[in-house]
């Protein structure tokens, strides 16, 4: 066989991929077939030192996606547990939702509302209980929920009185009246219930201190919780025009509490209102073993850096994962006296939610 005849049958065998380096374009084959008519150069044909090209080329193709594929392997050796780990979390978040939600689901009572006095709670309470109770059913918006949610909502506007107000007048009533004006205007929201909220709102802004707090009653101590809690229903009720100025004010009055707040919850509320500096690294671990559910659900709402995942892993640690109260939470030490286990329960699902 010829020189040129063995460099035809190369070319024909590079053609169909069988040589080292890719498979040629047929218009490739028959440009070199004309190459190879060109005067030879040290013994070899242009066509020849062609190829030769072509397959240097195609070893330095591999030896760089080599490369890469080693650089990408020890890369996955550092990120890969990492992140299996965080997919696992992802998991557990999700099925510990959805084990709160089914617990929640099956002790509403046929009139909407739940018996908080059965799981722990007092009776002075229930409306607001109520409210957190519907909470997470109001957010996930899933089949179903809705007629949770009416049922619920039917219940707590059976329970507005005459001057707006919610439940049985106490001194402390402003925590059913704002967690009611909440549910209520977050349903009223997703196009769920059509209510006029106006007797609620107004009733809330005379909560409202002149110094833009809000207290138990005007000339109590001001209590951060129903701060909270009366903040986040303001966000949400219509009327932005005097809603606005209420929430100003409050915001107002957060700032000059600057540097004069030290519990946990101040500082939770202070940033969650953006006057303050972000919360401490460290304040995760003492919400964890302070294990004030209230506390951890708010705070979720200001920061959802890596520290705070920490709350989904302590909340799931301390659900209930078998038998009759499996999804639940045990009464909260702190204000567990509220709502018992079902107060516990709403705010564990709220904080799963919202981290």
């Amino acid at each position: 066989m010829s020189p040129e005849e063995r460099e035809l049958e190369a070319l024909e065998a590079a053609a169909r991929g069988e040589e080292e380096g890719a498979p040629l374009d047929p218009r490739e084959v028959e440009l070199l077939k004309t190459m190879m008519d060109l005067p030879r150069e040290d013994g070899r044909t242009a066509a020849t030192k062609v190829m030769l090209a072509l397959g240097r080329r195609e070893r330095q193709r591999r030896w760089r996606q080599g490369l890469l594929a080693a650089v990408a392997l020890a890369l996955l050796g550092v990120l890969l547990p990492s992140w299996v780990a965080s997919l696992s979390l992802d998991r557990q978040k999700h099925q510990g939702l959805e084990d709160s939600m089914a617990w929640l689901s099956q002790q509403q009572l046929e009139d909407g509302s739940w018996d908080v006095v059965a799981w722990g709670g007092k009776s002075k309470f229930k409306e607001g209980v109520i409210s957190l109770a519907l909470l997470p059913f109001i957010e996930r918006g899933a089949e179903g929920d809705e007629e949770i949610v009416v049922r619920g909502c039917r219940h707590l506007l059976e329970q507005v009185n005459s001057d707006g107000t919610v439940g049985e007048p106490f001194i402390g009533d402003l925590y059913n009246h704002a967690l009611a004006s909440l549910a209520l205007s977050r349903a009223a929201q997703k196009g769920w219930i059509e209510v006029d909220l106006s007797p609620l709102r107004q009733r809330l802004l005379k909560y409202q201190g002149e110094d833009g707090s809000f207290a138990y009653r005007p000339g109590h101590p001001t209590e951060w919780v129903l701060g909270a809690w009366a903040y986040r229903a303001l966000s949400h009720l219509p009327g932005q025009g005097e809603v606005g100025v209420a929430r100003r004010a409050f915001e107002d009055w957060v700032h000059r509490q600057a540097g004069g707040l030290s519990s946990q919850g101040d500082l939770v509320l202070s940033s969650w209102v953006g006057q303050a500096p972000p919360l401490p690294t460290n304040l995760h671990e003492r919400f964890r073993s302070d294990h004030a559910l209230e506390t951890w659900f708010l705070s979720t709402l200001v920061d959802d850096s890596q520290g705070f995942k920490l709350h989904a892993k302590s909340l799931l640690e301390h659900q209930v994962k078998g038998g009759e109260m499996a999804g639940s939470w045990e009464e909260d030490p702190y204000w567990g006296h509220v709502g018992g286990r079902l107060y516990s329960t709403s705010l564990g699902a709220m904080a799963l939610q919202a981290i």
